[in-house]
């Protein structure tokens, strides 16, 4: 309620898109894990620590692996569509 990041109508951008594009393909993100631990803290993983880079590694898997089994939501999502004819 007090990010400024946070869009109030963002739940409804999907069936807008649908509204107006043919949908040709819909790629989830992820980030409804990731975005809440890693908020202000990622730029303190050095991209050449093994470790961490492997912790990293196993919650983005875990929450690919819960969004593709439908377990959670992706709160980010790429929209590839067509407009559609008038």
């Amino acid at each position: 309620a007090v990010s400024p990041f946070e869009s109030i109508r963002s739940g409804e951008i999907a069936s807008l898109f649908a509204r107006y594009f043919d949908v040709v393909t819909v790629q989830n993100l992820g980030g409804t894990l990731q975005h809440l631990l890693h908020n202000g803290i990622i730029h303190n993983f050095a991209a050449d620590d093994a470790e961490a880079c492997a912790y990293l590694k196993a919650i983005y898997e875990t929450e690919d692996a819960l969004i593709d089994g439908g377990l959670l939501p992706s709160d980010f999502q790429l929209l590839i569509g067509q407009r559609k004819p008038a």
